[in-house]
Order: C-alpha cells, then structure tokens, then sequence
C-alpha cells in the first residue's frame, strides 16, 4: 500500500520491494507449513518449506537495512528496538512467573539456538520483528511526509498572503506619495506664508506633520528576513491605523535555522496580541510597540514590549486568558508561542509591570 501511494504522488520508495519480498515470504512460509499438505507433494512441500526459505526474509530486510543509510532511520529503530525489547523482557519475566506459554517458547528458541544450533526459529522471529518494525517505520516516515508537505504548503500560502498585502500597501503609498507630489505647491506656499509671518514655531509643527506623512509614505525594510520583514511591515501598518507608535530593532538573516511555520506562528500570535491589547489604551499618545529580534549565540532572540490597560484577565490559576468576546475561539495565542518555544528548547517569559506588557523567547536554532 505504500509503495503504491509513493507510486501514485510521483516519488515511489522502491526500497520498500526487499520489504515486501520478506513479507511475502514469511506469510507464504506459514501458510505452506500448516495447510501445504492439502495441495503440494511432500518433495515441493519440503523445499518450499524448509530451513533454506527462511534465509530470505532474513536477506531482503538485510538489503532494505542497507538501502537505508538515513541516520534518523537508525536512530528510530534503535529507539523502537530498545522499548520492543524492553517490552519483551517484562513480559517474558511476567510469563516465566507464572508459568506461561510465552516464556517456554523464548527458552525452546534460546535453547535450540545455543545448544543444537538450530537457528531457524531464531530467524523467524527476528525476521518477524524487522519486517513489522520497518513497516512502522514507513508508514511513520510516510504520514510525517505528507504532514511536512502541507506544512510547507501552509507557508507558502502565508508568503503569498503577505506579499499581496505588503504590494497593497506599496500600491496605496504610491499613491499617497502622487497625492504629496500634486500638493507640493500648496505645501510650499503654506510654509513660505508661515515664514512671512515669522511662525517658526506653526513652520516647525507644519515640518514635522510632514516629516510623518513622508515617513507613513512608503512601508520600512527592517530585515533581510523576507517572512519576518512582511510580518512586521503589516503590524507597522495596522498600527499606523490605531494611533500606534511602532518601533522595531531586528538584525534577522535569511536563514536563522527556526522553520517558517513556527517564526510565523510566533511572531505572528506575538503581535496580534500586542496590537489587541495596546488599541485599548488612552490617550493615543500612550500608545507603542517595541519589538527586537536578533540572532547571536546560536540563540533567535526575539521580544515585544506593548502599552496595555489593566487589569488583565486571569484564570484562578493565574494564568492569562483572552479578552475577546467569543472565549471559546480565541485564546490560543500564548499556547502555540509556548508550544513554539519549546520545540526550539526555550520557554516563553511573560511579564508586565504598571503599564507595559513584555513578552520575550529565545529559540535555540538549528544551525
């Protein structure tokens, strides 16, 4: 089955072909030994049958090991190896204690082995236990494939979202940049008037409305950081429509070794929540968000710092829970930044003094 699923998407597995050569085996095996005599002479029974059958399951799973070089691969069978085993030794000394069939059939196996050099039933079950353990193992690495695949999907469906409304906001500052262009006579007149006048300090307020409007003009490049900058570009705009002071410190690479589906996931729950809380606080000049990201150390460091209008809401352990009307939908943000950081070996420090709101990490990276 999963080598035709792999056959279906384009990538097949043929490795997976040793693995169904000992399946098939092994179950033809079993099948001949109790109900062969019904239809096969006793000559091709025997052959069929016999101890020299049972070297092929054990060399198809040796060239499917061989195939797989892959390093989680071993790592991943030594870990299910070593809990089966674990697993078969509480069991067995359960059995033993009570007498049971299970631990005389491991002593016939371990006796006949060691003593009479019987190996066949040694190889059945050992050829038993690769196949099953292998098997999982596809399987395993089968669905964390198509997991891996919508994940990247779900990114890139974000970049494009981000790209449309970074290029919606570039298309609307162009034309507020036209708009200026159109006005630049009035704005000269106006000040030479205010200049006649010896208003240095109505120039000086007119320069400075200005100053904002050109700096409101065209979004800022904070990062090289594609994903991180439009993130960061879209919450500078939504906070230039609350009265927002936002300011941003980030020294972010292009490859900072954190997935794209856990930096957005972060940082965007981050500042949604900052945005919600800071649109509350009066008077609007009390309004910021200060956020800094910076890579050093093998450590992503990244913090919020946000105005808020106490008191928060807790739960009757202290924790804090949404302010949103529909609780039951809302809410989620602080966990999947914990979940985040802790993935990457961290913890999500939350704290908040008078009136500012903090919320910072540090992911350890990959690389």
């Amino acid at each position: 089955g999963l080598l035709l699923l792999g056959v279906a998407a384009g990538k097949p597995d043929w490795k997976l072909l040793a693995l169904i050569v000992a399946l098939v085996v092994l179950t033809a095996r079993d099948m001949m030994v109790h109900l062969g005599h019904y239809f096969l002479p006793e000559p091709l029974l025997d052959a069929l049958a016999g101890g020299l059958m049972l070297l092929v399951p054990p060399a198809a799973m040796l060239v499917y090991l061989t195939l797989n070089r892959r390093r989680d691969f071993w790592r991943l069978l030594g870990r299910v190896s070593a809990w089966a085993g674990g697993v078969l030794t509480a069991a067995y000394l359960v059995s033993l204690a009570h007498g049971g069939r299970m631990a005389t059939l491991v002593n016939t196996v371990v006796l006949e082995l060691f003593r009479y050099g019987v190996w066949e039933p040694a190889a059945y079950w050992l050829s038993v236990y690769l196949v099953g353990a292998c098997a999982g193992l596809a399987l395993w690495g089968h669905i964390r494939s198509i997991a891996e695949v919508r994940a990247e999907a779900q990114t890139l469906a974000l970049k494009t979202e981000l790209a449309m409304q970074s290029s919606h906001a570039m298309e609307q500052s162009s034309r507020k940049t036209a708009e200026l262009r159109h006005e630049l006579k009035n704005h000269v007149a106006a000040m030479n008037a205010l200049y006649a006048k010896g208003d240095t300090q109505g120039l000086a307020q007119y320069l400075s409305e200005l100053d904002k409007l050109q700096t409101a003009l065209m979004p800022a490049r904070y990062t090289e950081h594609f994903l991180v900058n439009a993130i960061l570009q879209n919450a500078a705009a939504t906070a230039a429509e609350n009265g927002v002071r936002f300011e941003v410190h980030a020294n972010v690479p292009e490859d900072i070794g954190v997935e794209e589906r856990d930096l957005s996931a972060l940082l965007m729950n981050m500042l949604d929540n900052a945005l919600e809380a800071v649109r509350r606080v009066e008077p609007e000049s009390a309004r910021f968000i200060r956020v800094s990201a910076e890579q050093k150390n093998g450590f992503f460091a990244i913090s919020c710092k946000n105005t808020y209008a106490p008191p928060l809401k807790t739960d009757e352990r202290g924790r804090l829970i949404t302010t949103k009307a529909d609780a039951s939908a809302h809410g989620f943000g602080m966990k999947q930044m914990r979940a985040v950081a802790e993935k990457y070996h961290s913890i999500l420090d939350v704290s908040y003094t008078g009136d500012v709101f903090t919320v910072q990490t540090a992911l350890k990276t990959k690389q």
